[in-house]
């Protein structure tokens, strides 16, 4: 339980770093979404129920920052982390290929369901050609940075045992 308290603090920060630097980080008008390289790290470490719902509530936090997505942050997120939560093993791998090959497939996810919405709701088929790629690449760049140094840190971590 403490584990996943300070895994939600660690969100909050990432919520800001989002809200106060993901436009200045725009390439293209391609904005990195930090939270997903987050949620992709944190569902690797704590439970399925814990991160589900750490997931839900900054999914939330991103859609009152974005309110014109209705709701599909959250649930993006949502699917993301359970989707982790349950494969993770792909992700928990030493080998730097692997992790790049899991966080290029849930950022495939995660855009493909933004590039749905796109084509819904306002018929941008441009979406498509044009920032899909982009979003996806450099997206994955930034989910595989996050990722890889969150483990480092997480593999600095001093951790209390219970003497017996």
């Amino acid at each position: 339980m403490m584990k996943a308290v300070g895994y939600y603090f660690l969100g909050i920060v990432f919520l800001y770093a989002q809200m106060l630097m993901g436009d200045s980080l725009s390439i293209a008008g391609v904005v990195p979404n930090l939270l997903l390289g987050y949620i992709i790290f944190m569902s690797t470490r704590i439970s399925l129920n814990a991160s589900v719902v750490i997931a839900f509530l900054f999914g939330l936090a991103f859609d009152l920052t974005y309110p014109y997505h209705l709701g599909l942050g959250s649930m993006a997120l949502v699917l993301i982390a359970a989707l982790v939560n349950v494969y993770h093993p792909l992700l928990n791998k030493e080998k730097p290929a692997y992790v790049a090959l899991g966080v290029l497939l849930m950022n495939l996810v995660f855009f493909v369901l933004f590039s749905l919405y796109q084509l819904v709701a306002y018929h941008d088929f441009g979406f498509l050609v044009l920032k899909f790629p982009l979003s996806l690449i450099y997206n994955s760049v930034i989910s595989f940075v996050i990722v890889s140094v969150l483990a480092f840190f997480s593999r600095l971590g001093f951790y209390v045992r219970d003497e017996e």
